[in-house]
């Protein structure tokens, strides 16, 4: 069973009738509650208006809420959570982007990037992501799914694999999905959950979730939940997503532990249990994969480390409504070899 005090599935993308959505604070609480969720971060277009309401809501709905903002500009859609002001999108050029961003982080807020290859005008004003960053470590999150049903989608492969090679260049950023919420979904096809490690029973504690966001203690499920350990064999450590793993050999020996959980959001997925396979991907490539052949969704194994691993990830595979597709991934585990 999942713990409470571990994993939360929250929605990171989301919008009220503040801004262009179609339900209220409130009513957007209750839906969120429906689809199993925790807790959300509310994101309108360009306004903090919904920011009032947020005391409220919460202790109406029993439902956590992050403060945060969608700037919405010609040229992407960057959001920011952690900030409980204003912030001004009017003058936000290519030229001062990243001394906004400074801004923001001396405030210990987050920024991430939306749907960063969905198609842009006139589909989509701005939601194509157009500014140039030369320093990724800027960024603290990237949307790599979006909407429903989000492995599948082409734009979001794209932002997949932008991930991936920005990982393989040597930055720490954060993976999660975002459903871009502004109104009862009326299809049945499957939605992700970002689920946020929350040591300490933080729940309602908002820095504490940002906290995890930026540290990349965060799962992405379309269904069950994937977690990923790493141990030392020879000594009592244990490393968690988002950790960093320092090495003084050349190649080093550890363990792996994977766990699926199936017990967490049953009545909105429906999977081939005897479809499901576990890949570890890296830099290197993928290292290895495994079937699933019990229900206890449990692996445990050995595995040799090389000298040139940066990360390593658990990516989690199998039939989901009568297609094959990734089902959950992880975000890294990181590596570091002492010279």
């Amino acid at each position: 069973m999942m713990n409470l005090n571990e994993w939360v599935p929250f929605e990171l993308h989301t919008h009220t009738i503040h801004s262009d959505g179609k339900l209220s604070l409130i009513e957007l609480a209750e839906y969120i509650k429906r689809l199993g969720l925790n807790g959300f971060a509310l994101t309108d277009h360009n306004t903090n208006s919904g920011f009032k309401e947020i005391k409220e809501t919460e202790s109406k709905s029993g439902i956590s809420i992050i403060r945060g903002i969608e700037l919405t500009t010609f040229f992407g859609h960057m959001l920011v959570l952690g900030i409980n002001h204003y912030v001004d999108w009017r003058d936000l050029t290519a030229s001062n982007l990243i001394s906004r961003i400074k801004e923001i982080h001396s405030e210990d807020g987050i920024v991430g990037i939306a749907h960063p290859f969905r198609p842009g005008f006139p589909m989509c004003t701005g939601c194509y992501w157009k500014y140039v960053i030369d320093n990724w470590s800027e960024i603290d999150y990237l949307e790599v799914w979006s909407r429903t049903f989000p492995s599948n989608k082409r734009d979001n492969l794209r932002a997949f694999r932008l991930w991936t090679d920005l990982l393989n260049q040597g930055y720490k950023i954060t993976a999660v999905s975002g459903l871009d919420l502004h109104y009862y979904e009326s299809k049945n096809d499957p939605i992700a959950s970002t689920y946020i490690k929350n040591s300490g029973n933080e729940l309602r504690n908002g820095e504490k979730i940002i906290e995890s966001l930026r540290n990349g203690s965060v799962i992405v499920s379309m269904g069950p939940l994937l977690t990923f350990n790493i141990f030392s064999i020879n000594q009592n450590m244990e490393w968690c997503i988002g950790d960093i793993v320092y090495l003084l050999n050349d190649s080093e020996r550890l363990g792996i532990k994977i766990n699926i959980d199936l017990s967490v959001k049953t009545n909105h997925w429906e999977i081939e249990y005897d479809s499901l396979k576990v890949k570890l991907n890296s830099n290197l490539g993928y290292l290895n994969e495994n079937k699933i052949k019990n229900r206890s969704g449990e692996l445990i194994y050995e595995l040799d480390i090389p000298r040139k691993l940066l990360w390593m990830r658990a990516e989690l595979f199998g039939i989901m409504y009568g297609t094959h597709v990734m089902i959950a991934f992880t975000n890294p585990i990181y590596f570091k070899f002492k010279i």
